[in-house]
C-alpha cells in the first residue's frame, strides 16, 4: 500500500483563477492563484503537503513520473521526517519514517522573489517590516487565514492591499483546501500548517518563502511551524525562512503601532462575524494587548468589559503562553484590572490541564 500522489493537472476556474491540483490518495488537494501568475507543475507543493499524511499512516508516499521533485527537497524530506517522528508523542500523532519515491527533477535558477503570508495579523505585519530580505509580495491565503466561504474576505483584502500598495508591494491572492485535506488524514492544523504554508510557497514559485513566527525562542516545543523544521521545506529554487522570534507579541504590537496606518488594518479573527468580532480568545487578548499599551484601534470593537476575557479558557499551551505574556505586561505596568483577568484566565487553563493530567493517569492506572 502506498500514498500516491497523481492526476496532476492545471484548469482554469470561471472566475480566471489556474487552479493546480493532484490527489493524495483519496483526496483532490488544490491550489488556486491569480489567472496571470507564471505556474508550473511540480511535485514539490504535493510532496510537502502529502509528507505527514504518509507517515501518519506509515506507508510510502508515491509521486507519478510526471511530478519531478527537486533532489534537495528530496534529501530535506528525509531529515525532516526525523524529526517529526520523535516530535510525534508531543504531537499525539504515530508518525512513521516513510520512503519517498519521486522522479528527481533538474536543478533550475531560483526566482528573485520574496514572499511572506500576510493576513493583517500582528506576526504578519511585523515580518513584513522587520525581515532581513525585503518583501516583494505579501500572500493572503483563503482558507487558511480565512475560510473559503468567509464573508469579510473582500474587505480584509482590500484594506491589506490598499496598505502594502502604498510600500508598492502588491498582495497576491491564494486558496487551497490544505488544511481540509490535513484534516481529512487526521492531522490538526496545528501540526500541519508549516507544510501548508510552505506547499504555498512552492505553488508560487517563491524564491524566498517567510514564514512569520507566533512565539519567541523560549517557546521551542513541537509544533506545525518552527525554526527547526521550515528551513527543511525548502527546495533547488525555494528557500523557506522562519522569522520574527526574537520579539513577544506584546512587543511585535508595539513595533507595528508605531507605523502609520497599521493599527486600522489590523485583523486577527478567525471568525466569520465582522472584520474582528470583538469577542473570540484572538480578539480579546489582542484588545486586552491595546489597553495595557494604551493603544487604539478602530479596527476592532470598544473593549467595554474584562469580563469575558477572564470567562475565557485558553486552548493550548500556545494560548496560555500568550496569556501568560499579557499577564506580565499588565503588572508591569499597573493595569490591576486587566491583570486579575487574564489571571483568571490563566487559571482555568491550568486548572483544565490539571484535570487532564490526572484523567490520563488514571486511565493509565487502569490500563495497566
Amino acid at each position: 500500500m502506498t500514498l500516491r500522489i497523481s492526476g496532476a493537472r492545471i484548469d482554469h476556474t470561471a472566475t480566471g483563477e489556474q487552479e493546480l491540483s493532484a490527489s493524495v490518495g483519496d483526496q483532490r488537494l488544490w491550489f488556486r492563484v491569480p489567472g496571470a501568475w507564471p505556474t508550473r507543475l511540480s511535485g514539490d507543493p504535493f510532496a510537502i503537503a502529502a509528507l505527514l499524511p504518509a507517515m501518519r499512516l506509515g506507508i510510502p508516499l508515491q509521486l507519478d513520473d510526471e511530478l519531478p521533485v527537486s533532489p534537495a527537497l528530496l534529501d530535506n524530506l528525509e531529515r525532516i521526517q526525523a524529526v517529526f517522528r520523535l516530535w510525534g508523542p508531543a504531537l499525539r500523532q504515530p508518525f512513521r519514517i516513510v520512503p519517498v519515491h519521486a522522479v528527481s527533477a533538474a536543478p533550475g535558477p531560483r526566482a528573485s522573489s520574496v514572499v511572506s503570508f500576510f493576513s493583517g495579523g500582528i506576526d504578519g505585519f511585523y515580518t513584513m517590516l522587520h525581515a532581513r530580505q525585503r518583501i516583494s509580495h505579501g500572500v493572503f491565503s483563503r482558507g487558511i487565514d480565512m475560510q473559503l466561504a468567509n464573508p469579510v474576505w473582500d474587505e480584509a483584502y482590500t484594506r491589506n492591499a490598499a496598505w502594502l500598495a502604498d510600500r508598492e508591494v502588491p498582495l497576491v491572492p491564494i486558496a487551497t483546501n490544505a488544511r481540509f485535506v490535513g484534516h481529512a488524514f487526521g492531522i490538526p492544523w496545528g501540526t500541519y500548517f508549516g507544510a501548508g504554508l510552505a506547499a504555498m510557497g512552492h505553488v508560487l514559485g517563491a524564491g524566498t518563502v517567510v514564514v512569520a513566527a507566533g512565539h519567541t525562542w523560549r517557546e521551542l516545543w513541537a509544533d506545525g511551524s518552527h525554526p527547526l523544521t521550515d528551513p527543511l521545506w525548502s527546495s533547488d529554487t525555494t528557500a523557506v525562512v522562519h522569522h520574527g522570534r526574537e520579539a513577544k507579541r506584546w512587543q511585535k504590537l508595539a513595533a507595528i503601532a508605531a507605523v502609520p496606518g497599521v493599527l486600522d488594518v489590523l485583523r486577527v479573527c478567525w471568525q466569520d462575524r465582522g472584520y474582528n468580532c470583538g469577542e473570540c480568545e484572538k480578539c480579546l487578548r489582542t484588545m486586552v494587548l491595546l489597553r495595557i499599551l494604551g493603544l487604539e484601534s478602530r479596527a476592532f470593537p470598544p473593549l467595554t468589559s474584562l469580563r469575558p476575557l477572564a470567562h475565557l479558557r485558553p486552548l493550548d499551551r500556545s494560548e496560555a503562553c500568550f496569556v501568560e505574556e499579557a499577564l506580565a505586561l499588565a503588572l508591569e505596568r499597573g493595569d490591576t484590572g486587566a491583570a486579575k483577568a487574564l489571571r483568571a484566565s490563566l487559571q482555568r487553563w491550568q486548572r483544565h490541564r490539571f484535570a487532564g493530567e490526572i484523567k490520563r493517569s488514571l486511565l493509565g492506572a487502569f490500563g495497566s
